[in-house]
């Protein structure tokens, strides 16, 4: 059997994988790179950004939480069924 040899740095973070950047994220959001990079300089992104050397990164869980927001109830308490 051939041993393969891994080069040094050859592999990208394992973090990268679950992960977007921030124009990435910006699509999934549905506003401009512009934006998002203002937003994130301002502390404002409504999820956690990590910062990963110079690299700005959104876990793809934590974006995907936020974008499906709060399950809606399916019958609200106000209202009455007739039977």
């Amino acid at each position: 059997m051939t041993e393969v040899k891994k080069r040094r740095g050859a592999e990208p973070p394992q973090l990268e994988s679950g992960t977007y950047t921030l124009p990435e994220a910006a699509r999934r959001l549905g506003i401009g790179v512009t934006t998002i990079y203002d937003l994130n300089r301002r502390g404002e992104v409504p999820v956690p950004v990590l910062r990963i050397g110079k690299q700005h990164r959104i876990r793809k869980a934590d974006l995907e939480a936020y974008l499906a927001g709060p399950v809606p109830s399916i019958v609200d308490s106000r209202t009455t069924v007739d039977r």
